[in-house]
């Protein structure tokens, strides 16, 4: 009994099966309308998203029924003979401005009239003299600068006179400039032979200072 029913399911099963796919045959793919066959796409799911973008943009005809594998691949030319014509309807009128410009540059420009001469003026009978230009008076020049004055030397100034009369063989002389009257102390405290006081002169501190004079 078994062996028979194994049979009998076993024969039928390919009937089943065309059963199945022949039904399935008469399925839209979920999503699309105008309705597109189940066939198309076999069950592929990118293949059914594109589908459901196709009728999304309203480029399939409405069909009574399912649209078939058939009627899908007619409208597939016919869009592209529609995209084919709106692309050279684009090219013609881009290049149409561009012959326009051609042709409008291969004409030449008319010539412009020439100007007509001016009329003469009417010679009268008595001509008036036309006067000599002024010739213009020579700018007085610049008296010169006088030379700088020179400036004035300062005052001389005289040292007073050495403390007492030399010694025979002995003169003065003045010793210095220092710097001031404490340096000029300090060099005649060190002079050998006699000193006299400091005195301030226009350069500088002064002492008389004692020495053994030359023969002459």
């Amino acid at each position: 009994m078994k062996r028979a029913v194994a049979a009998l399911f076993i024969t039928t099963l390919p009937f089943l099966v065309a059963g199945c796919k022949t039904a399935s045959n008469d399925e839209a793919i979920a999503g699309t309308a105008p309705a597109i066959s189940w066939e198309v796409c076999g069950g592929d799911t990118a293949c059914e998203s594109d589908m459901r973008a196709l009728t999304a943009e309203g480029k399939l005809l409405s069909s009574d029924g399912v649209i078939s594998q058939t009627e899908l691949t007619a409208a597939f030319e016919r869009i592209k003979k529609e995209k084919e014509a709106s692309e050279s309807s684009t090219e013609s009128v881009s290049e149409s401005p561009t012959e326009e410009t051609a042709q409008s540059s291969s004409v030449e420009p008319e010539p412009a009239p020439e100007p007509e001469p001016a009329p003469e003026p009417a010679t009268t009978s008595k001509v008036q003299p036309v006067p000599a230009p002024e010739t213009p008076e020579p700018a007085p020049e610049p008296a010169p600068e006088p030379p700088p004055a020179p400036a004035p030397e300062p005052p001389q100034v005289a040292p007073p006179p050495p403390p007492e009369a030399a010694p025979k063989r002995f003169e003065w002389f003045m010793r210095g400039p220092y710097a001031s009257l404490w340096t000029c102390d300090q060099a005649a405290s060190t002079w050998p032979a006699l000193t006299g006081a400091c005195f301030e002169m226009p350069d500088g501190a002064y002492h008389w200072a004692l020495r053994q004079a030359w023969p002459q």
